[in-house]
């Protein structure tokens, strides 16, 4: 499985990045949402990069 496909984003959008291009909010939103979800516990999310909030359904 694919990083972009768990992330539930198409897989362009990494190469768009790289290009230096953009993406829209809601896209970024399910990616860094996904990542957040699956980050490692005993590895620190990077500083520069606001986490976002745990989800209601997963409380």
């Amino acid at each position: 499985m694919t990083v972009a496909k768990w992330c539930g984003v198409h897989a362009r959008l990494f190469l768009r990045l790289k290009a230096g291009a953009g993406c829209r909010v809601d896209t970024y939103n399910a990616a860094i949402i996904a990542f957040s979800e699956r980050w490692p516990a005993d590895l620190a999310w990077p500083a520069d990069i606001p986490r976002p909030s745990k989800s209601k359904d997963a409380a």
